[in-house]
């Protein structure tokens, strides 16, 4: 027996029945109904972040924060340097796109830190 596709009544993000076009997505990058991870769009919980960038596809897919994902973030050192948000670092990644701060490598060193001064 096949699955029955259900196509939503209208976009999360318009209201409209717009088939994803009101954020640019073509029907092949849209979640359909038969997904087993389509109930993540309808469970309330949506993710929000303080950047964006245009070149990164997590950025640019609005189901990646609908579905509660987590986020790109901003960089803590280009954050330190701009004294707002700044920088990018993919929800994919550990690496900034623009000063290349490994923040995996930084979050190691300072549980070993940690480790060392509070040895109990």
């Amino acid at each position: 027996m096949m699955a029955e596709i259900v196509t939503p009544p209208a976009c999360f993000w318009c209201g409209e029945d717009c088939g994803g076009t009101c954020l640019g997505l073509t029907k092949s990058a849209q979640m359909n109904t038969t997904d087993p991870a389509y109930w993540m769009l309808n469970s309330g919980h949506v993710s929000s972040t303080t950047i964006h960038r245009d070149s990164c596809y997590i950025c640019r897919d609005p189901e990646f924060a609908q579905m509660g994902m987590p986020l790109c973030q901003p960089c803590p050192r280009c954050t330190e340097k701009a004294g707002q948000d700044a920088g990018h670092i993919a929800a994919d990644d550990f690496v900034c796109d623009d000063c290349e701060f490994d923040a995996q490598e930084a979050y190691e060193q300072s549980l070993t830190e940690t480790q060392s001064t509070n040895p109990g």
